[in-house]
This record gives C-alpha cells, structure tokens and sequence, in this order.
C-alpha cells in the first residue's frame, strides 16, 4: 500500500507539471490551428537557460528560473511574428516551419550545451513525511504547489479577463470576433508566446526532477500532444485531467516488472543498438523511439527482453533455405522470421512467476510452419503461467487457438489495437454506442 501511495502521489505531481505543458499546445492549436512541433525544444532551452543562469552566473533559483520563462515566450512572440504569421491559411507551411525549427533548435542545443544533462539546482533541499507512511522530496513538492499556482493563474487569465475572453471568442467565432474589435494577429502572437511561455514553465519545473537532455524534447512533446488528446482540444480543466491520469498511468506502470518484444517489431530493437538484421522487417523511422523505450524501461528497473536467436530465412519464397542463428549473425540479405529456440527458453522463463500476463503480437510467420515453432512455444507458456493472461489481436488469438491453448486463456479479444486502447482508458466508439442499460 505504501509503494502504491508513494507511485500515485508521484503521479499526481507530474501530472499537474504535465498539464502545464499541455495547455501551452491546447491555446496554440485551438487559436491559431496551429501544431507547434517545436514544443518540445522550448520546454529544452528554457531548462538549460535556467540552469546556466543559476550555476553560471550565480543567480538564485528562482529568479533563474523566472528569467528562462520570459526568454521563452519573447522568442515565441519572435517565432510567431518571423515564421508562423507568414504561413497563416495554410496548415501545411506551419507544419513544416514548425519541424524544421524542431530539429534546428534540438541540433543547436547540442551544439552549445553539449549532449551531456544538466540538473538546476534544487529549490529547496530535504524530504517531509506524508500521510505518516513515506518520506517525498521537497523539491517535488515544491514543483507540485508552484504548478498549481501557475494552473490558477493561467485558469484566471483565461477565464477572468480580457485577454482571455478575446481568446474564447476567437476559438468560438473567428469572424464574429472580429467584427466586436479583436484584433487576431496580436491574440495569436501572444496566444502563442504563452504556449512558449508554458513550454518553459513545464521545462524549468522539472528541470531539477528531471534532468534535461538536447535529445529529449521528442517524448516531452508526445507527452503533451497526448495529454490533449486524453482532455479535449480547447479545455483547460480536460488538460489538467489528461495530465493526471497519464502523470499516474506512467507512475503506476513502475509495476510493470517485464517487457517482452518479439515478432517483426524486435528487429527495428534490434537494428537500433547497431545489429545487422539482414532483410527482416523494420522501421526505420521509429529507430530512435525504440532506443528511447529501451531507455525508459531500463530507467523504470523494467526488465526488457529481445530475441537472442532467431530463424532466418535466404528468401521469402516457400522450400527457402532456413537456419538458426544469434541475432548478431543475422546475415546480409536473409530474412528473420521466427524466434530461436535460446529466446523461447528465455522468454518462458520471463512468464512463469508472472501474475499477469498482456500478449499482442505472434512471435513470427507463425501462418507458415517453418516459422510457427517459437510462436506455438509461447502460446503454451502463456497459457500454463499461474496468472492472469489476456490475449489482443486476430492474429494472436488465431495462434493460441492453433496452439489449443484457448480454452486455457483467461481473455482474447481478437481487438489488438483496441485491447490496447481500452487499457489506456480511451471510450470505444463500439461499446461507446451500447445503451446504458437493457431493459
């Protein structure tokens, strides 16, 4: 009970740092209908300019931390004035601009700090005893008030006062709004430095929890593009909510103990720590998310699994020469199709104490027998684990059923991707159609 309290009061506070960041992408898009892919990236600088302005040149925390906030929104009242007003009317431009600045602005933070992460220091030092049970760094607690007097301020300023009532109006009626006198090019200009401004109170809040890096802007604006997504584009307190439950969703699956990755998805693992996969399935453009998973497990003390071995094949045209071979020997122009059975062994392993087992995904080509062995292996270590098991998608469910292994599974659901939506607490459109009762 105390691990839980201490992972949800965890939660609960990067939670509300969250949805400070959150905001800033609600107010841009829902203004300007514009997607500021460079969210990230000020959310970076203004955590390393805090911690220049503290540890270089001496400046108190908090005055370090006030000063990075307002260079961040001057630039993003520069960025909108320079290179998003020049493409309002089309989203594509703005889209663009906005990536392109993404990778310049994350290049350019390696260039002058360096790739190495820079911790500010600690606003205030020592822990407090909560609920008489754990022991919670000030200085998380110090994040979680200070954000939430940011929360009732943005919460005043939007709801309370002219600037923000011009805001509503332009989001309701654009034209309407004009016609009463709001002037847009200066709602926009500064609707969108206070999205940077937000950026950089997210940054400089957690900057001392979280130390930040050049390179982990990409998560930070994934984080809160999803935080909107799970409020509600426009709503303030639907960021506030979506901040929470991801902020304790990501807190809670710290009991997540092991992560298992086979089939065709391992290859892209793989092939981002620098293996030759040969011709095997891949995607490239997911390489860096895939080391930043590893990462992140490996940070959480998530044990995560990869194939040691797999079956290969010279082609994909039936009777093909087959073998086995480590996954560092893959050879040029073969095909992996199966795992190995030194990742059957180590996979099965990886499940027999397990209390709950998620499985998505076969292990392979499993429809052709050649390649169906490390498949069926699975499906007969999952179905006799002591635990709960749960199967997602047509293909898994097919296998454990070629396996004769159904009966011994405690769910399938021939829903893959909507098995795992419904776990993240998405509304399905299906059961969202149900009535509410039958009578």
């Amino acid at each position: 009970m105390t691990e839980f309290l201490m992972y949800l009061t965890n939660g609960v506070v990067i939670g509300v740092i969250n949805a400070i960041s959150a905001i800033g992408v609600s107010l841009i898009v829902g203004i300007m209908k514009v997607v500021n892919f460079a969210h990230g990236e000020l959310y970076i600088f203004a955590g390393y300019f805090s911690y220049h302005l503290s540890v270089s040149l001496g400046l108190p925390p908090v005055v370090a931390m006030i000063a990075a906030v307002g260079f961040v929104f001057l630039f993003g009242l520069l960025m909108e004035r320079t290179l998003i007003r020049p493409t309002y009317g089309d989203e594509m431009y703005s889209l663009i601009i906005t990536f392109v600045l993404s990778i310049v602005l994350q290049n350019l933070a390696l260039l002058i700090f360096g790739p190495y992460p820079n911790k500010p220091p600690n606003l205030v030092s020592g822990a407090t005893n909560l609920f008489g049970l754990f022991h919670y760094g000030n200085q998380r607690l110090a994040s979680f008030f200070i954000s939430i007097g940011i929360l009732l301020f943005i919460f005043y300023l939007l709801r309370k006062t002219w600037f923000g009532k011009s805001i509503r109006a332009i989001s309701q009626d654009r034209q309407m709004s004009s016609l009463m006198g709001v002037d847009h090019l200066r709602m926009n200009m500064y609707s969108f430095g206070l999205g940077a401004a937000l950026a950089g109170a997210a940054g400089v809040i957690l900057a001392p929890i979280f130390p930040v890096t050049p390179t982990g802007s990409s998560s930070i604006s994934l984080t809160a593009f999803v935080v909107v997504v799970l409020g509600g584009m426009g709503s303030l307190k639907g960021c506030l909510v979506g901040g929470l439950v991801l902020g304790v969703i990501e807190n809670l699956g710290k009991r997540v103990d092991k992560v298992i990755i086979g089939g065709g998805m391992a290859f892209t693992f793989l092939k981002a720590k620098g293996m030759e996969i040969g011709n095997s399935l891949v995607e490239n453009d997911m390489l860096d998310f895939a080391k930043g998973i590893e990462e992140h497990a490996f940070s959480r003390g998530v044990k995560f699994y990869l194939p040691v071995d797999c079956v290969v094949a010279a082609s994909l045209e039936p009777g093909a020469e087959t073998k086995i071979v480590p996954v560092q020997e893959i050879p040029k122009g073969w095909y992996g199709l199966d795992i190995g059975p030194a990742s059957v062994r180590l996979f099965t392993e990886a499940v027999q104490n397990a209390k709950t087992i998620l499985w998505n995904g076969p292990m392979g080509m499993f429809e052709i027998d050649a390649f169906a062995r490390g498949t069926l292996s699975i499906a007969h270590a999952v179905a006799n684990a002591y635990a709960l098991t749960i199967v997602g998608g047509g293909e898994t469910a097919m296998a454990v059923h070629r396996a004769g292994e159904s009966d011994n599974i405690s769910f399938i659901s021939t829903g893959g991707g909507a098995a795992l939506e419904l776990l993240e607490g998405k509304q399905l459109p299906g059961l969202a159609a149900l009535p509410d009762r039958v009578d």
